[in-house]
């Protein structure tokens, strides 16, 4: 089974033509495969205006891209499949919210030896609006994709709400 994965996994990376390729002056922030959707996700910023692009692409074709004036680094008490609280960024497109969330272990190198790691290391959550994005109390998003652990590529010092 785990090869089976992994082969999906890599025939993502050969097909999807924009694995890892950023605007000209952007650089990757966060990229995963989605294995059941056979597809990868992608979070690049701009570091000399700040703004990011959100890419959501299949083997077939990119269903999503965007570029979203500004990141909103994003911190979520409870996640699901995430043990302790979820880390991440958000993009914005029309009012919808697409947050990638990761495990303490991606954003904190030094700590990923300290308690539980999570089964899902890493979530990509869309949301309807920035109120739901920020609503503690219930986590109401609209549609979740869960990253396959062995193709999180993440910066860890430029990722996350700080």
């Amino acid at each position: 089974m785990r090869s089976g994965v992994a082969g999906v996994v890599m025939g993502l990376m050969a097909a999807a033509p924009a694995w890892a390729e950023c605007g000209e002056t952007f650089s990757v922030l966060f990229s995963c495969a989605v294995p059941e959707r056979d597809a990868v996700v992608e979070l690049c910023r701009d570091d000399s205006s700040g703004a990011v692009q959100y890419s959501y692409m299949t083997s077939a074709a990119t269903e999503l891209q965007f570029i979203s004036p500004t990141a909103y680094g994003v911190v979520r008490e409870q996640v699901q499949g995430i043990t302790g609280p979820g880390y991440g960024m958000a993009a914005s497109n029309g009012g919808t919210f697409y947050a990638i969330y990761v495990d303490r272990s991606l954003m904190f190198s030094e700590q990923a030896q300290e308690g539980a790691r999570s089964s899902t290391p890493a979530v990509v959550q869309v949301y309807a609006s920035e109120a739901a994005l920020n609503d503690q109390t219930q986590d109401k998003y609209i549609a979740r994709r869960v990253c396959y652990p062995p193709s999180i590529d993440i910066d860890s010092t430029a990722f996350g709400p700080g």
